[in-house]
């Protein structure tokens, strides 16, 4: 296994290195799969929160993305995202339910919410 060359000494840090060939190779696996059961492909973004990496994972398949938050969904939509699905319940109080509002102006977006202790 090839080792990947040192980092620089004088990188400021927090540093984020990313392999883009091990990145890609990941990606597409991943869009193959999906493809290969017939489902529709909609990673989550909460990890990597990176517009750029979001972008490659459309370009290779997926049909939208995965979100933690309204505030993700947004920062999501700006950047030019159309389809977003927000994962954790949303506990629309009236300022978030006018930002849910304001995004379905803009996305294809569902929310994850929550009834009686029980996921919807």
């Amino acid at each position: 296994m090839d080792m990947p060359a040192p980092l620089p000494t004088d990188l400021s840090t927090p540093y984020v290195a990313v392999d883009l060939d091990v990145l890609d190779r990941n990606l597409r696996a991943m869009a193959v799969r999906a493809t290969a059961q017939g489902l529709a492909l909609r990673p989550h973004a909460k990890t990597h929160k990176c517009l750029q990496i979001a972008r490659r994972q459309i370009e290779i398949g997926a049909v939208g993305l995965t979100v933690a938050t309204v505030s993700e969904a947004e920062v999501f939509a700006k950047a030019g995202f159309t389809d977003l699905f927000i994962a954790y319940p949303v506990w629309a109080s009236p300022a978030r339910a006018a930002r849910l509002r304001a995004l379905a102006e803009q996305v294809s977006h569902r929310i994850c919410c929550r009834d009686s202790g029980r996921f919807a």
